[in-house]
């Protein structure tokens, strides 16, 4: 997954961006929607500092080696760690399908229950509580910052969405591949 995150360091920094932004929008009290694209504006209107989510169904997540698939696909099924040795960020990568997403744009709309406002919301409400938790110290009251994910912040949260695209990919190819012959 490092891997991933240090050889597309553009893609990267737009979704930290896209972050960051969403982190200083809820600062600001201000109500945000994240559209199917991913992308997200600056609080300042400022072009230089957009960012950018991508697709949901565009994050896929393999596994490095094909003997690893039936590991990640264990994991994939159930929450129980114990059923592998090695941890998820070392059995498979990342991977951001640049054809999928191109086509889902040409498209217009994506079909998937999963929106970007729905994964990042758990991310932003844990930045909320962490915001809160240091507000009233004993310096007195700070004033809330918005924070810059760091490489960790983004394997978790591109693995969670990886992880729910491609269960609801699978899960549409499956349903297209049922011939009735009635």
């Amino acid at each position: 997954m490092l891997e991933y995150i240090l050889s597309e360091t553009d893609r990267i920094t737009r979704v930290k961006i896209a972050l960051y932004n969403l982190d200083l929008w809820q600062i600001a009290n201000r109500s945000f929607v994240i559209p199917e694209s991913g992308f997200v504006k600056a609080e300042d209107g400022n072009p230089t500092s957009w960012g950018s989510l991508g697709i949901v169904q565009a994050w896929e997540i393999k596994p490095i080696k094909s003997v690893l698939f039936k590991k990640v696909s264990l994991r994939l099924k159930s929450q129980d760690t114990r059923k592998r040795k090695g941890r998820l960020e070392d059995l498979c990568t990342l991977d951001y399908n640049t054809e999928l997403d191109s086509e889902l744009k040409e498209l217009g709309k994506c079909d998937s229950k999963w929106n970007w406002n729905l994964l990042v919301k758990d991310y932003l409400q844990a930045r909320q509580a962490y915001r809160e938790s240091i507000g009233e110290g004993k310096l007195g009251y700070l004033k809330p910052c918005a924070y810059f994910p760091e490489d960790k912040d983004i394997i978790d949260l591109l693995l969670r969405v990886a992880t729910v695209s491609s269960d609801s990919v699978k899960a549409n190819q499956q349903k297209r591949r049922r011939v009735s012959y009635k």
